[in-house]
């Protein structure tokens, strides 16, 4: 075998080892990223919705206990409790 030859599998070993590498980080940290910022989006928009509901409601004259009891449907159960 030659040096050349030698030199090309080396190379080309070295290409699939990067390319494991490559694919095995993107397991580990680009699709928990993805998730995170998924359920971030999810999260704002539930906000931003509960935002137009309330300027909504204020804006129809609704009174303010009404309100606020359309408001804690938006909070998990948990929470609901500590809004009191």
């Amino acid at each position: 075998m030659d040096l050349a030859t030698l030199v090309g599998i080396i190379g080309a070993f070295s290409v699939v080892i990067a390319s494991m590498v490559m694919g095995g980080s993107a397991g580990m940290f680009e699709l928990p990223t993805a998730d995170k910022l998924g359920l971030r989006g999810e999260e704002e928009a539930r906000v931003k919705s509960m935002i137009i509901d309330a300027l909504l409601a204020i804006q129809g004259g609704q009174n303010p206990r009404v309100i606020d009891s359309m408001l804690k449907a938006y909070l998990q159960e948990s929470m609901r409790a500590e809004a009191k």
